[in-house]
């Protein structure tokens, strides 16, 4: 589950070549010479709407939520006053050109595409890979002021996930709480930071219970930095 769904990459492929194809419907009914004198302001803001609803579906960005019906909208009118001024196509025509754009439209009706649309935050597959190792990890302050050590499950470059909390420690931590962080790759390398509780979970087959914690202001280098020791350490740290 880590691809972008199938049906996002079609239709930003399908929006594209859509916008490409009008300039090319100009130069095989016409000819080269008269692309520019043929294309009209609707054909051109027709194909920047399908560029950038292309591009905004693509990376789930919030315009698609209004460049989408706008496009829609526009193809569609562009289609009927085409058919209805009769140049070169007709209105049968036309309106078959229309269906078959809401047809692909309807592409991102498919399971996946229409859950990460209605959460663009999910966007799994942007989620950074992370590496599963045991280092210990301190959060404070913590349960009444005491620092709470425990050791990790996993860690990547924009969180990780602590595992083997008490009953009374799982239940007193909340979602959206902030901690001052400190990853013990060893005894003398050891890495400061924040990080916020984004989830808690209970235990899944292989995976223990615990919370996933996601890091906070924390600049690149230092991102960077966890990343490679995340990757190279696979073994337990005794503090």
């Amino acid at each position: 589950m880590r691809k972008r769904p199938l049906a996002l990459l079609l239709f930003s492929i399908c929006m594209m070549t859509i916008a490409l194809s009008l300039p090319l419907q100009v130069v095989y009914l016409q000819d080269v010479e008269s692309l520019f004198q043929m294309l009209t302001w609707l054909n051109i803001f027709i194909m920047a709407l399908c560029v950038a609803t292309a591009v905004a579906v693509f990376k789930l960005h919030k315009s698609f939520h209004y460049l989408l019906p706008i496009t829609i909208a526009a193809v569609i009118f562009n289609n009927w006053w085409v058919g209805y001024v009769g140049f070169n196509y007709n209105l049968t025509e036309t309106s078959i050109a229309s269906l078959s754009f809401l047809i692909l439209c309807s592409v991102l009706l498919e399971k996946k595409a229409i859950k990460v649309l209605r959460s663009p935050k999910l966007k799994w597959w942007d989620v950074p890979l992370r590496s599963k190792i045991e280092i210990p990890v301190s959060l404070s302050p913590s349960l009444r002021g005491q620092v709470l050590i425990k050791k990790s499950f996993d860690i990547s470059e924009s969180g990780f996930f602590l595992q083997g909390l008490e009953k009374s420690e799982f239940d007193s931590l909340n979602v959206g709480e902030k901690f001052g962080v400190c990853l013990h790759f060893s005894k003398i390398l050891k890495i400061r930071c924040e990080a916020k509780i984004v989830r808690k979970s209970a235990q899944n087959g292989s995976y223990p219970s615990g919370i996933g914690l996601q890091f906070e202001k924390i600049d690149a280098q230092i991102k960077s930095t966890i990343k490679q020791l995340s990757q190279s350490h696979h073994h337990e740290v005794v503090l």
